[in-house]
């Protein structure tokens, strides 16, 4: 698909030789932290899945009592646990010991992002290699350091006395308001850092673009991060409240979790929605898993859950893959209501055409797509249905119609086009329709008149 590149755009923006002054700073790092460029999706999925491994790894937590140390397959997710959410490691050290390993690892990790935010080195491409890092660092602290933040605050919260987590800690706040103040600061910029995060850096209108973490509009992140807070202060408290109480309510919530992603499609990014669905699908079975197995008492519980739980990833992406088929190849395009699978019906078209010379299936499956459009689409002046002339603005082209449409790309970037029109004239409006509509004209289309008009719509 032929489009203007974001390497047009940004060396028009930026001169290799020039200083740029403290705004282009901002906005290159900007557009580094919502690009990802320069970061390989290998690194992206490690970052995804440590994030949903560690809550699943609250349910291997030897506090639960459902894997045994004494077998082989439940040591390595009880080790798991300790390697990912820390609490465990630190359990019997003093206040002493609590407070500095907190204090030092928070330290460490605000110097490291201050020195690679200011550092002053010599560009010798658009994105240097402090940015480069920053960028790195802001996805290591969200993706697993905030975790450990949440497991850290939450061991010092109590209701009566007790030493469960620190050595010589109890309830009354006397000689330990310091460490308590320290941690609840440092959790509280956490958590509206986090916020920050999300709504600047992840969220993502634009279905052009591939990024390993755009997504919808969506409260998906402050639901997860909720969650996860829920998880730690129930599980340090899971001797009052019963783990048979703690595991309904992770029952009840994955469920709930796994509905919110079904109805929104969270992801634009394919291999991130599929990360995402097996998440949701393991969390529910975990939960349902460690509650049966608290009343059944058997050795290797933990080959069990590992073997079940791959056999299970292997179902979800299968399903997931028949139901993308049936989506873009059965069921009539008008048919679809749903805002979100709107988004995620153009979205698949767009890869489609973007991927067609990239391996004959993605051209089957298009010459299906463009088959059935042109038997159900119910307006007659179809270009599926016509053999008209049509202009590409962007290249100056035109097209007379007389090759095959699958090898026509300008039929092709009109043909996404009328898909985009269609659902807008039909009343299937979102703010994300519209925003996606504008920079489809402008990037692919190159039209700006129609990409003002549709702005001006967007606005009113």
């Amino acid at each position: 698909m032929t489009t203007i590149t974001e390497d047009e755009i940004k060396i028009k923006f930026y001169n290799e030789n020039e200083k740029l002054s403290n705004k282009k700073k901002f906005i290159l790092m900007f557009d580094l932290l919502t690009s990802n460029m320069n970061q390989e999706n290998l690194l992206n999925i490690i970052f995804l899945s440590v994030y949903y491994l560690q809550i699943l790894c609250a349910f291997y937590s030897k506090h639960l009592n459902i894997f045994d140390e004494n077998d082989t397959s439940d040591n390595i997710l009880i080790t798991l646990n300790k390697l990912l959410r820390i609490r465990d490691n630190i359990q019997k050290k003093t206040t002493f010991e609590y407070t500095i390993y907190f204090l030092l690892c928070f330290i460490l990790f605000l110097i490291i992002i201050g020195y690679f935010c200011f550092k002053k080195t010599k560009r010798k491409n658009l994105y240097s290699n402090c940015y480069i890092l920053f960028n790195l660092l802001l996805k290591i602290f969200f993706y697993y350091v905030l975790g450990i933040v949440i497991e850290i605050f939450s061991s010092i919260l109590c209701f009566s006395k007790s030493k469960v987590f620190i050595e010589d800690y109890n309830c009354s706040l006397k000689g330990h308001i310091f460490p308590f103040i320290i941690i609840l600061i440092a959790f509280i910029i956490s958590f509206f850092g986090t916020f920050f995060l999300i709504n600047n850096f992840y969220i993502d209108s634009f279905l052009l673009n591939d990024n390993f973490f755009s997504q919808i509009i969506c409260n998906y992140w402050i639901l997860m991060l909720l969650n996860n807070i829920q998880i730690s202060i129930t599980l340090r408290f899971i001797e009052k409240i019963k783990k048979e109480i703690f595991l309904i309510l992770n029952i009840i919530i994955s469920i709930y979790l796994f509905i919110f992603y079904y109805k929104n499609i969270i992801f634009y990014n394919e291999i991130s929605n599929t990360i995402l669905g097996i998440f949701h699908m393991l969390y529910i079975w975990t939960t349902l898993f460690c509650f049966v197995f608290n009343y059944i008492n058997i050795y290797e519980r933990g080959l069990l859950y590992i073997l079940s739980s791959i056999i299970l990833c292997f179902i979800f992406i299968n399903l997931k893959n028949k139901y993308i088929k049936n989506l873009l190849c059965d069921i009539p395009f008008y048919k679809i209501k749903d805002k979100a699978y709107i988004l995620f019906y153009i979205k698949k078209i767009i890869s489609l055409v973007s991927g067609k010379n990239k391996s004959l299936k993605n051209q089957k499956i298009l010459n299906g797509v463009i088959r059935l459009h042109m038997i159900e689409c119910p307006n007659k002046e179809c270009l599926t249905k016509k053999k008209d002339k049509l202009y590409l603005p962007l290249l100056n082209e035109w097209t007379d119609r007389k090759k095959p449409f699958i090898n026509d790309q300008i039929f092709l970037c009109n043909y996404v086009l009328s898909v985009f029109i269609y659902f807008i004239n039909t009343n299937c409006k979102s703010i994300e329709l519209y925003i996606n509509l504008c920079t489809y004209y402008l990037n692919t289309i190159g039209n700006l008149n129609l990409t003002i008009l549709y702005y001006l719509k967007l606005k009113k």
